[in-house]
């Protein structure tokens, strides 16, 4: 439970409370937790290494705060303003940020495990490092933001905007991306196996050296995407647009590739396996999908 003096000279305003935590650094990790604080203004306070765990703080304003290394988890804080804020390392498993604006925040290396954050506004945030395994993102707005080797295993990103994010070397197994914007997202290194992206949009994108094997890119567009060095062992490609797409030492063994649109990629030549049990790898000059059928599933 939060301590009630805490919560009291916090309520007083933010450069009371500022100024009494830089004269007491003694006080350690101090407890708001189970705090309820909705809709207050608290812009730029200090509340760094505090205990928040269950604290109510819908459309609270933490617009530039420093939270790094608190603990939000299972903390309420839909449509919350924390635009510019602080939140390296902060734990915020099971929070609800719904909603809230993260714009330009830094969320280096937290913890957003079962995160709530549908609808969120994550445009030009840092995330990189951060684990959002299983979180909830469906609708956020990621354009520009940086997940550089993020953790987002089994995530929900159904019809997220991932424009001209970065997502290099991020692991994003089981995800589902289903008719998720990543146009121009930087996915190279990327572990996407057993990925859903039906019906995503991965023009431009850049997915060389990716793991694609076992994702399902059925209607997916992938017009001008780099896949070169990329994993697409078992991938459904099924009605997915590949114009003008890099292959470049792809591996398609197994694929699926029945009605792809192909025409224009880029690759060099095919080999056959030499010993048993070795992976293919498809390099051929594609024009139609045909080319393709003697390495793949033709279902």
């Amino acid at each position: 439970m939060a301590d009630f003096d805490l919560l009291a000279l916090l309520k007083t305003g933010v450069s009371i409370w500022n100024q009494w935590c830089l004269t007491h650094p003694e006080a350690g990790r101090l407890d708001l937790s189970d705090a309820r604080l909705p809709e207050l203004d608290l812009s730029r306070v200090l509340l760094r290494s505090c205990l928040l765990q269950r604290a109510e703080l819908r459309q609270t304003n933490l617009s530039f705060a420093n939270l790094s290394q608190a603990d939000f988890s299972n903390a309420i804080l839909e449509s919350a303003n924390l635009y510019r804020a602080d939140l390296y390392q902060t734990n915020l498993t099971g929070a609800n940020l719904q909603d809230a604006n993260l714009q330009e925040a830094s969320l280096i290396r937290c913890v957003l495990v079962r995160a709530a954050l549908g609808l969120a506004n994550l445009h030009c945030t840092k995330l990189t490092g951060a684990v959002l395994e299983h979180a909830d993102l469906q609708g956020a707005d990621l354009t520009q933001a940086t997940l550089r080797r993020a953790k987002l295993q089994g995530a929900d990103l159904r019809g997220a905007d991932l424009s001209g994010a970065d997502l290099s070397e991020a692991d994003l197994r089981d995800a589902n991306l289903a008719l998720t914007d990543l146009k121009g997202t930087q996915l190279q290194g990327a572990n996407l196996e057993n990925a859903s992206l039906m019906g995503a949009d991965l023009s431009r994108a850049v997915l060389h050296d990716a793991n694609l094997s076992g994702a399902n890119l059925r209607h997916a567009y992938l017009q001008d995407s780099n896949l070169q060095r990329a994993r697409l062992i078992w991938a459904d490609l099924r009605e997915a647009e590949l114009w003008h797409v890099t292959l470049d030492q792809v591996n398609l063994t197994a694929a699926q590739l029945d009605g792809a649109m192909l025409n224009g990629t880029i690759a060099l030549e095919s080999y056959s396996p030499t010993q048993p049990g070795e992976e293919l790898e498809v390099t051929a000059n594609l024009e139609t999908t045909e080319d393709l059928m003697p390495f793949a599933r033709n279902l």
